[in-house]
């Protein structure tokens, strides 16, 4: 419905998320999901995500007591795979691990956060990420507009990263990329070779198929079968 009322209003560029694994799906609906969204022509983006299930929360309870149950991973895998083709042979192309993209519409905010880039939340409880700190803003909007008025201090789970701990999360948010890792760059940044510091970690991850190399090995990137498990790769690197 939200589709529809923005399709109407004459924006020729939007996004949609999809979320796969929603309870009682069945492939045939999401696949059904999946060819409507593709038949809107001003899609421009889709996000694809798993369905995440929290605690102390409504569908949390429903699950838990068996109102509704969940697809099992591999019906979740094989819609996923499917979404890969159908999104390709539209001609969207899959920029990260769970984003798409036609040709010059990828996400210039989430390709700042994924190159480790700063960036300037605004408002309740949004992120920044300026220099070597990262943080958020309190979350209560009352507060938030009195303590801005006042000039108190906004910002909640301050974190300073240290060299070592911005090497990490630059590994893991370049990895999430189709591009990889290109090791020229990583030397640039900070001053080592990546095989000199994760050599074992890099050798393991490809001797079990989840990490490849380009042609000429400047860069390293996730296999098919690395995307599907990425957080056994994550694990290596933290």
């Amino acid at each position: 419905m939200h589709i529809i009322c923005l399709l109407n209003t004459g924006i020729e560029n939007i996004s949609t998320d999809i979320i796969i694994g929603l309870p009682e799906d069945t492939f045939e609906g999401f696949t059904d999901t999946v060819k409507y969204i593709l038949s809107l022509d001003k899609i421009k983006h889709i996000s694809a995500y798993s369905l995440e299930v929290h605690d102390d929360t409504k569908l949390k309870f429903l699950l838990d007591n068996n109102f509704l149950s969940l697809p099992d991973e591999d019906l979740e895998r094989e819609m996923k795979h499917s979404l890969d083709k159908a999104l390709n042979l539209a001609g969207f192309k899959r920029y990260e691990i769970s984003n798409y993209a036609r040709v010059n519409y990828e996400s210039k905010h989430n390709l700042r956060y994924w190159n480790c880039s700063n960036y300037l939340g605004l408002g309740a409880s949004s992120s920044s990420y300026i220099g070597n700190t990262r943080y958020t803003n309190i979350a209560d909007i009352d507060k938030y507009i009195e303590y801005v008025n006042s000039g108190q201090n906004i910002k909640t789970e301050i974190e300073e990263l240290d060299k070592l701990g911005k090497i990490k999360e630059y590994i893991i948010l370049q990895l999430r990329l189709s591009n990889g890792i290109d090791k020229h760059k990583f030397k640039a940044l900070f001053g080592s070779n990546i095989e000199d510091m994760y050599l074992k970690e890099i050798t393991e991850c490809i001797s079990l198929g989840l990490l490849t190399e380009n042609e000429d090995k400047s860069r390293i990137y996730l296999t098919d079968k690395g995307e599907d498990l990425a957080n056994i790769v994550w694990e290596k690197f933290i």
